[in-house]
């Protein structure tokens, strides 16, 4: 062995292959300190740890040819260092060196190109710490000597422009100042600003001393510093919702916990870089406080099951990011390899600490919403008059602002995929597999298709020299550059300052509340159970039920859903959270569907009082037949053209054509679209798009219509097979690959939709095929349980719900006894009314799932049957429904316990609720959503 290999034992501990990286860049290196040396091959490392780990198991390999397999399965392999050793001889004693820049010899230019990024950028910065020192001591030492410089720790953030990126410098003074290689022109503003709102709102807030010298600037160290009484914490969080609404309002994004701090009875922002970004190019969605990053948040990440919370004002502690990075295994061994481990991110100075403990904001919601009005309420004071002389809000003039066009994460990630082993063949392959990354990873901001190729150019070009892209603009300006050597090019339809002031002055108390209501929302997603203030019912119980009481809370749920609702684009949409893949909530924009979205919502406010919210429905339903006219929206219930028709017929009135725009609707789906369905069910599939075409043919007979329906039925009736248990002639689901029971999705909605076609027609096999599947249902129908299997399930589970179940399947049935007035079906009715009351009321409200589902069934079999004490039973049972939304301060809308936001669809949602509502008053004139009626 050679004593190089015996004297770098320790250093190749600690950073693997740092000292060949060394001997690559042996004159660059010379005369610089060591800890200094150091700090740069930890950087360097980074271009060449996937080639390292190739040349390393390939060497190994040729000299055990299992080495692969035992560097996994044996244990000894962790603690030898035998063909490390060799390796290491074979690297600087034996042409390893150059063997290994001949196959990658990206390798050295890269790591050249690096080290003179980072050296160019540490001269420039000792150059202005020299330049700057008399104004240093100052602006941050009352004009004392502030000494020269011990240390400076520039892995501070992200490395932009040519190797540059914030540091922090400690002088022998003791002080501590940022530096940070961008304009400090937004900085000065923003301080000024907040002082201005801080005074006439009487909420102190902290201003940090700014020096700003035009490409770079000097800005306060703030340290995270405790409170010392809980007044101080209260007064902390006052001030979190004075900034949260500034933030929001200046359209600010981006603000996690690593650009706060708390220092003592104060919050303070440390990167404002990223203020007017709520722009129209930038935004897909709405923007809301969610999108300032401040507001507690769960956030699912790489399919884990735990959330995390990167938020301003909630995150804290150690957390699993759930992002898998690339970090050395068994370091100094010859099990030393690559490989994916989870990242972990540490907050631990956004939150102010009280004796010795974090105070996270989970107590202090009052606070902060109390904070957040009073800021919001001096804007809206100020709003005609914030652009005019003597305002501050003037100074965000022509300043600079920071353009995201990718999540940061997602450029490290392109960065990482670029230095692979395959891509630093050769540059050809390093520039194709940069674009190809570019073009896999989403971009934050929608892009016209011009518009993203120049931007891909852009950030090539910085990835290229390993630096994350940085699109800057200017609040006063339309266009927009890569902070390199790239041509600015036209970005924005207006410029961000007009936008944000119009923004400001479109914004109103209404506004103010639903900001509010996403705050509480989201910390009762965060935090569990928090009561909503709402100017609804007062929190007392409904003795008995009165059909007046009950039209008013049908009124309020649907004047609550009207005013907030978000204008967006051509549309409206509302806030609410919906299901990922991974069946967990997220807090996003409603679809503009019918079952969870815009098109119920519209059907709901029209059944409530269609002049009032004339124009709303109207234009979600325009947007909607614009949409259906130009794009192929699918043909179901739930989601496509079905619920559109559905929505047109059920709000045609003498005033608007929407009869014959559902006729002129209907005419475009042709037999191909339906002999594309596979799913065959009411929801999902064309027995929906039957059963939403009756309501439509009975009022037009259009024989247009009538023949779309038969269409339908042949399909249908061709798409059944056998079940093997019961021999009977069903619907296979696609998603289970088996036939099921229930309304939604199984068997009794189909059939319900072909029993709709036979009462029109009267042709038998329409009858004959709801009795197959009838046949087929209660073969699995569970006597001891009064219910039907729930078949998604293998044994005898059972739900009891509109969707699956005993509800819809009893709806089934009394919509056949209403046709057929055959006797026989009215023992399914009694099995079905039976288990529903058993379960009449859960924890979930709305109607799909939930309880209002299975009161509207006790209403349609009062109806139906003749029973006035069915509809007494439905009806006492929303009085409990609205004892309980009393008591807790909303509709449960969502199966997680204790979201306090409700949704506000039709059947996941208030809409639903107060559709059912409504109908309990007249059962006779108001029809059952639940049958499609």
């Amino acid at each position: 062995m050679t004593d190089i290999n015996n004297s770098k034992a320790s250093a190749r501990q600690t950073l693997p292959f740092g000292q060949h990286i060394k001997a690559m860049l042996q004159a660059g290196l010379q005369n610089l300190p060591d800890d200094e040396i150091e700090a740069l091959l930890k950087n360097l490392s980074s271009v060449s740890k996937f080639c390292f780990d190739e040349h390393f198991c390939d060497f190994a390999t040729k000299t055990h040819p299992f080495f692969n397999i035992l560097q996994l399965v044996d244990p000894a392999f962790k603690s030898t260092d035998d063909i490390m050793n060799d390796y290491d001889d074979h690297f600087f004693n034996h042409g390893g060196l150059a063997g290994f820049l001949k196959k990658y010899p990206l390798v050295n230019t890269l790591q050249q190109d690096m080290l003179q990024q980072l050296t160019t950028f540490k001269t420039e910065l000792h150059n202005h710490i020299q330049t700057d020192m008399d104004n240093l001591s100052k602006i941050f030492n009352n004009s004392r000597p502030i000494g020269i410089p011990v240390k400076i720790d520039t892995n501070q953030g992200d490395v932009h422009n040519g190797g540059k990126s914030a540091a922090i410098v400690a002088f022998t003074s003791g002080l501590k100042i940022v530096y940070k290689p961008r304009s400090g022109g937004m900085d000065v503003a923003f301080n000024t600003f907040i002082s201005e709102v801080a005074a006439e709102t009487g909420i102190g807030l902290k201003t940090p001393r700014v020096l700003d010298c035009g490409d770079y600037f000097w800005m306060e160290f703030i340290e995270h510093l405790p409170v010392t009484n809980t007044n101080e914490l209260t007064g902390y969080y006052t001030e979190c919702g004075v900034l949260l609404a500034i933030v929001f309002l200046l359209g600010g994004t981006d603000f996690h916990f690593e650009n706060i701090i708390a220092h003592g009875k104060h919050p303070v922002l440390i990167d404002l870089e990223c203020l007017f970004g709520a722009t129209g190019e930038m935004q897909e969605d709405i923007f809301s406080v969610n999108n300032t990053g401040l507001v507690p948040a769960n956030i699912y990440l790489g399919g884990q099951d735990a959330p995390i919370d990167n938020s301003g004002f909630g995150a804290w502690g150690k957390q699993i990011s759930g992002i898998n990075r690339w970090v050395w295994a068994n370091a100094g061994t010859d099990a030393l390899r690559l490989e994916k481990q989870k990242g972990i991110f540490t907050a631990d100075k956004n939150q102010p600490v009280y004796d010795s403990n974090a105070v996270s904001p989970q107590n202090y919601l009052a606070e902060i919403t109390g904070g957040f009005k009073r800021a919001c309420n001096w804007f809206i004071t100020n709003k005609d008059v914030l652009d005019k002389p003597g305002f501050a809000f003037g100074n965000f003039k022509n300043k600079p602002v920071r353009v995201i066009m990718r999540y940061t994460m997602n450029y490290l990630f392109i960065i990482e995929n670029s230095l692979n082993a395959d891509a630093l063949l050769s540059e050809d392959a390093r520039k194709k597999e940069i674009y190809r990354s570019l073009n896999e990873f989403p971009t934050a901001t929608l892009l016209l298709p011009q518009t993203k190729a120049l931007v891909i150019d852009a950030e090539f070009e910085a990835i290229k020299r390993m630096n994350v892209p940085l699109f800057t603009g200017n609040t006063s300006k339309l266009h927009i550059r890569e902070s390199g050597d790239c041509p600015e090019w036209a970005f924005f339809e207006i410029t961000p300052y007009q936008f944000t002031l119009n923004r400001i002055k479109n914004f109103d108390a209404g506004k103010m509340e639903q900001q509010v209501s996403l705050i509480t929302s989201a910390f009762a997603a965060r935090y569990g159970k928090v009561q909503i203030n709402r100017a609804m019912q007062p929190d007392k119980n409904l003795i008995k039920y009165g059909k007046a009481s009950i039209l008013n809370e049908t009124r309020l749920i649907a004047s609550g859903i009207a005013a907030s609702a978000i204008k967006n684009n051509n549309t409206f949409s509302w806030n609410g959270y919906t299901a990922d893949a991974g069946n967990k909530l997220v807090l996003g924009q409603l679809s503009p569907m019918l079952y969870d979205g815009s098109l119920g919502i519209a059907c709901f406010l029209s059944s409530v009082d269609s002049g009032a919210n004339k124009q709303l429905i109207d234009t979600i339903i325009a947007a909607e037949v614009k949409r259906a006219c130009k794009t192929n929206m699918g043909i179901s219930f739930a989601s496509g053209v079905a619920g559109l028709l559905y929505t047109l017929v059920k709000t045609h009135c003498a005033d608007n054509d929407n009869l014959q725009t559902a006729i002129n609707l209907a005419q475009l789906v042709g037999p191909a679209d339906i002999k594309k369905d596979t799913k065959y069910d009411i929801m999902a599939g064309s027995a929906g798009l039957l059963l939403s075409l009756a309501p439509l043919y009975k009022a037009s007979h259009s024989a247009d219509v009538l023949e779309l329906m038969v269409t339908i039925a042949h399909h249908l009736l061709q798409g059944r097979v056998i079940d093997s248990a019961s021999r009977s002639l069903t619907w296979r689901s696609e998603q289970f690959d088996r036939p099921l029971t229930g309304f939604s999705h199984g068997a009794s909605g189909i059939a319900c939709a072909l029993l709709t076609l036979f009462d029109i027609t009267g042709i038998e096999k329409y009858k004959q095929a709801f009795y197959q599947a009838l046949q087929f249902e209660n073969y699995y129908r569970n006597a001891e349980r009064t219910n039907w299997c729930d078949l998604r399930k293998t044994g005898y589970d059972c739900k009891t719900a509109w969707c699956h179940g005993a509800p819809g399947i009893g709806l089934a049935r009394l919509h056949a006894y209403h046709i057929l007035k055959d006797e026989a079906l009215l023992q399914d009715v009694e099995t079905a009314l039976i288990a529903t009351k058993k379960h009449l009321l859960s924890d979930t409200d709305f109607y799909c799932c939930g309880n209002t589902g299975r009161i509207d069934f006790l209403i349609e079999a009062a109806m139906v049957l003749g029973r006035p004490a069915l509809l007494q039973d439905a009806r006492k049972a929303l009085v409990a429904l609205l004892n309980r939304k009393n008591n807790r301060g909303w509709y449960q809308t969502y199966d997680v316990e204790n979201v306090g936001m409700e949704n506000p669809s039709l059947f996941r949602g208030t809409a639903g609720i107060g559709y059912t509502l409504l109908r309990s008053i007249n059962p006779d004139e108001v029809p059952c959503i639940g049958l499609l009626a």
